[in-house]
């Protein structure tokens, strides 16, 4: 029997892979190509990268992406280690992504090619934890904190990556977990403390100096009895490691939402409450309420399932709001919580990514633009 490679990363527009096989005593390899069938994924996730090109994710375990808007080009980079992604940020020219199964960290280094996948019979690509792959699984974040999957991610000011996740199988409940890319060691916050606190969002105040963890009251069916009344805001230090101050924003609400960074010092929440929608803006440091508001209809989903509340390149946080008559695109003055439509959408609603004043959105199996829409 000859031995055989079937090389997968290739499929793309062309609906080919390639077979390699040598037979015993051969020294060459030869290929034939294999028509395959292809079916388009959903795009679920976007960024922009420094050159202006986006960078997209597909689900589930769908490959990686970039698109050149000045050009219309499209290239499939390859498959992202194995993992179903749910959150990317953009550091300099690495981007990070986490995820599931069982909470990966990736990182990805813009300026080296992209190896994974990437190989020939004789040169396979290396392992998604080794060094040399691109990109390169950091770590297994459930291995330390019980947590499947990795779903928020944010960044402090001495450039260490936050990772908010939602633990099942093993335990319930949230986990803040922490990698640090000098020394790659990674710290956090798992169970007892967020065993009734799963994570609902998770923002960096302006400066980078804390991070704040949003939860949501889940009860533990090994302690039901230790069920809290009220969710509650955690607000990491970095620089000591551990939650400094805890903060119930909403009070009797079972969770306080998504979250974002606000004006400096301050995070933006928006939660449903009751048969309300509620906007929040909180100081950090004192936990005061800085203003509050009731806006018509729902979120735009929770945890991974398209949860959107993104900063925009005109300092306003663009997000979606469910309604009965529509979904409108709004627009939120982080400073006074004044809410602007944009306008009406329609079709699947996503992740969203700014080029300039172009919008692009994720949410379907074909990536959307609304042109000039920032004003």
């Amino acid at each position: 029997a000859p031995q055989v490679f079937l090389a997968t990363s290739a499929a793309g527009a062309t609906r080919t892979v390639r077979l390699w096989y040598r037979f015993p005593g051969d020294t060459a390899w030869r290929s034939s190509p294999v028509p395959v069938a292809t079916m388009p994924l959903e795009i679920t996730h976007l960024a922009v990268l420094p050159n202006g090109r986006l960078i997209g994710a597909t689900r589930p375990y769908g490959d990686m992406f970039t698109f050149d808007p000045a050009t219309g080009q499209r290239t499939v980079l390859g498959e992202p280690t194995h993992i179903s992604i749910y959150s990317l940020l953009l550091e300099e020219d690495r981007l990070y992504f986490s995820g599931s199964p069982s909470a990966p960290l990736c990182r990805y280094d813009l300026a080296r090619p992209w190896t994974f996948g990437k190989g020939m019979p004789v040169a396979k690509w290396p392992d998604a934890e080794s060094e040399l792959s691109n990109p390169r699984r950091l770590t297994t974040l459930g291995d330390k904190f019980g947590i499947h999957y990795a779903l928020y991610l944010a960044r402090d000011a001495q450039g260490r990556i936050t990772v908010g996740g939602h633990a099942e199988r093993s335990r319930v409940g949230g986990a803040l977990a922490v990698y640090d890319p000098v020394t790659e060691a990674v710290t956090g916050i798992g169970a007892p403390a967020l065993t009734n606190y799963d994570c609902t969002g998770l923002a960096a105040t302006r400066d980078g100096r804390f991070i704040v963890y949003s939860s949501k009251v889940v009860t533990d069916p090994a302690n039901p009895a230790a069920t809290p009344a009220v969710a509650k805001l955690f607000v990491y230090d970095p620089a000591a490691g551990r939650f400094v101050k805890e903060w119930t924003p909403l009070p009797g609400s079972k969770s306080t939402g998504l979250l974002a960074t606000g004006a400096p010092g301050q995070v933006v929440g928006m939660a449903r409450v009751g048969s309300s929608l509620q906007l929040y803006a909180l100081e950090v440091s004192s936990g005061r309420i800085v203003w509050q508001r009731t806006v018509e209809g729902n979120l735009p989903g929770v945890g991974y399932l398209r949860s959107v509340f993104r900063p925009g390149p005109d300092g306003q946080l663009w997000t979606y709001l469910l309604q009965r008559l529509g979904n409108p695109l709004v627009r939120i003055d982080p400073t006074t919580g004044a809410v602007s439509e944009v306008g009406q959408m329609s079709g699947p609603l996503g992740e969203m990514a700014f080029v300039g004043r172009d919008l692009y959105l994720a949410g379907a199996r074909s990536l959307r633009r609304i042109r000039a829409v920032v004003p």
